[in-house]
């Protein structure tokens, strides 16, 4: 194997890596916060890339204009999944999140289905052909600007929970719930933005995909099973370990279906996921959430 195939390889991976990043993010705060694995994560992920294509159809604007329209059209859906139905049952044994998350991922997935048929969608951009060029190294531009909107958004994501009070708050609820209420924090409602934020960082992601992966209704579960790889290499919870797992398992699925093909790059992420756990049982960066 040559050193420019390695490059080429890598290169594909890490740009990929950081839309897994992105999605890997909104499910591991979701879980770091609130507790609950959402199995619909996916679906909020194909709902983003539908309202962008939509959108796009509508106003002709580029897929970047639309992000914040995006951005905040999932967060509002995603308040009100909390609202209506998490919170009802936040209580509840976890075996009970997990039916209902996996029975609004069957319903959104079959609703989309039934409305858009299993056609696939394309959404193409005034520089979908166009290519950059890293020495011998090929980076179409697509991929580029999805890789460096998803790191920036990331970023921005950690700077909120940082420096701003309710970023503080989520902290604080992440780390002790009763501590936190003690000193006048409405776990209520921070669990309501967290949800909200985890779900509009999913259709953001969806948003990013749009220009070079096609729209599907099937596209959720996919993407839902890298996540979750994504944010157990790193550790349940942690943010900066869903972006390293992501990265990683970007790289890993790269050389996977460069050399072996079709799902070959899966299959290798998913022993590198066996590996790690057997070495770190609880991820790479463990448990916190920063």
């Amino acid at each position: 194997m040559s050193l420019e195939i390695l490059g080429q390889v890598c290169i594909n991976g890490l740009m990929i890596g950081g839309i897994y990043a992105l999605v890997s993010v909104g499910l591991s705060l979701i879980y770091g916060v609130v507790g609950f694995a959402n199995f619909a994560h996916g679906s909020f992920l194909m709902v983003g890339m539908y309202l962008t294509w939509g959108l796009w159809r509508w106003t002709h604007l580029d897929p970047l204009l639309l992000l914040p329209l995006v951005f905040f059209c999932l967060f509002g859906i995603g308040w009100l999944f909390y609202r209506q139905l998490i919170d009802p049952i936040i209580r509840a044994p976890d075996e009970v999140h997990l039916f209902l998350t996996l029975g609004i991922s069957l319903m959104l997935d079959n609703g989309f289905l039934l409305a858009f048929t299993a056609d696939r969608r394309f959404l193409k951009t005034v520089y979908a052909d166009t290519t950059l060029y890293l020495g011998n190294l090929t980076l179409p531009l697509t991929r580029v600007l999805g890789f460096v909107m998803a790191l920036l958004i990331a970023w921005g994501l950690f700077l909120f929970l940082q420096r701003t009070k309710v970023g503080r708050a989520i902290r604080a609820v992440s780390q002790d719930r009763s501590l936190a209420e003690s000193v006048g924090v409405d776990s209520k409602q921070i669990f309501a933005v967290s949800v909200a934020l985890g779900i509009a960082l999913a259709g953001v992601a969806g948003l990013l995909l749009t220009p070079f992966h096609p729209i599907s209704p099937e596209v959720g579960l996919r993407y839902l099973l890298i996540a979750f790889l994504c944010v157990v290499v790193g550790g349940m919870g942690s943010l900066k370990g869903s972006i390293l797992g992501a990265l990683l398992v970007g790289v890993l699925y790269s050389f996977g279906y460069q050399f072996f093909g079709g799902e070959g790059g899966l299959i290798l992420a998913y022993l590198a996921l066996l590996t790690i756990l057997n070495l770190r049982p609880s991820g790479l960066y463990g448990k916190e959430l920063l």
